[in-house]
């Protein structure tokens, strides 16, 4: 805490004082408090895999970029890949190590694959300072959210645009509000204790594993709105408006919703990098629907790659199959004509409701399968929908 408010306070010096040199104030200051709370096992393997990619991004190839994006995470989902360098780290500075390789690994695919579109003479945008500034970040290092690099360079290097502190305390006494929130609803229900104790969803009432179900779905929610809230307060001093966070679940009934408003940072990376590439929306159903399996496959291979991100990876993506389909159809002129002659606009809104009701318990399904594993989430779905 001592570090981010002071973090806070040299934003503020340098912006009001000497802001032509306020970047690398705040770059120098970044790697102080990473030398401090983090290991040094960790920082040499971050500062090997961060030059690394800056090489490879200097190629100019997007194959050989996405070589080296691969090949990084295939090091944190393969132990056979770390196992020379495992003992250097303890048990916590492992995962934490994980957790900031795996965002390098975003945001140095953002730089290459963006340095890919630019001409050799492009220097200055994408040098090696700026390469740095963007990957160790404070406000977004850890705990995202995710920006791509022409984001970041608009906002933070190029043009930034101070917030009025006013405006940046109404957001970050909001996402204290729902910190300490969250802090009191794990304090006094234990729903999250519930999937260690399968026993204890065969035994309450259909009711009650429906509320541990959504219970489970809402924290997933909020944890994110303070995780990337309270970062994206802190970047806004800095004039940086990073991605908002999640919208409510109950108001996302479809896995395209779900994916846009969720994690809006990660899914303009995908967008960008993977989708709009592979042809997207307008180069027929085939490719559309090619490219978002790549985007769940990348996304999957991201995470882990473990069994559960598969099934929950698949399950979100034959969601997306079956509403484009839905979509394409609906939207032609021959169905439209039929729907309005048998039924008035609201008939239509209610029927679409029922409709897409199925979809949203899928949706709930499958991301309770990402929280909880398949093991859980089949008791989910036997006991509301086989037995409830």
């Amino acid at each position: 805490m001592l570090g981010i408010a002071g973090y806070v306070v040299l934003s503020h010096i340098m912006q009001q004082n000497l802001p032509q040199h306020k970047q690398w104030s705040l770059f120098v200051y970044s790697i102080v408090c990473y030398l401090v709370a983090l290991s040094l096992p960790t920082l040499l393997l971050i500062c090997a895999h961060v030059i690394a990619m800056f090489i490879l991004a200097k190629t100019q190839s997007v194959y050989v970029i996405w070589a080296g994006v691969i090949f990084q995470i295939s090091t944190l989902n393969y132990t056979f890949l770390m196992s020379p360098i495992l003992k250097y780290f303890k048990s916590d500075d492992y995962y934490i190590m994980v957790i900031i390789v795996a965002m390098a690994s975003v945001r140095s695919m953002s730089f290459g694959l963006e340095y890919c579109k630019e001409s050799a003479q492009a220097n200055q945008k994408y040098s090696f300072f700026n390469y740095l500034v963007y990957l160790f970040y404070l406000p977004t290092f850890i705990t995202g959210p995710l920006m791509s690099y022409e984001q970041f360079y608009q906002q933070y290097i190029s043009s930034p645009v101070i917030h009025r502190y006013s405006n940046i305390l109404k957001e970050f006494f909001y996402y204290i509000f729902w910190a300490v929130f969250l802090e009191l609803i794990l304090h006094f229900l234990y729903f999250s204790a519930f999937h260690n104790e399968r026993s204890v969803l065969m035994s309450i009432s259909p009711m009650a594993v429906g509320a541990s179900a959504l219970c489970h779905l809402y924290f997933f929610q909020i944890k994110y709105v303070v995780i990337y809230g309270l970062s994206r307060t802190l970047a806004l001093v800095d004039g940086v408006e990073a991605p908002k966070p999640p919208n409510c679940i109950m108001a996302m009934y479809q896995y395209s919703d779900m994916w846009r408003y969720f994690d809006r940072g990660l899914h303009h990376i995908l967008m960008k990098y993977i989708y709009f590439p592979f042809g997207g929306s307008k180069h027929g159903i085939i490719r559309q629907l090619l490219g978002a399996f790549v985007c769940f496959l990348y996304v999957c291979y991201w995470h882990g790659f473990n069994r559960n991100y598969c099934y929950w990876a698949f399950f979100n993506w034959m969601g997306i199959v079956f509403e484009s389909v839905v979509i394409i159809v609906t939207s032609t002129e021959s169905f439209n004509n039929f729907m309005n002659s048998l039924f008035s606009r609201a008939m239509q809104r209610r029927l679409s409701a029922f409709c897409w009701t199925p979809i949203y318990v899928c949706l709930s399904l499958s991301n309770i399968v990402f929280l909880a594993g398949t093991r859980t989430t089949y008791i989910y779905f036997e006991r509301l929908i086989l037995s409830g």
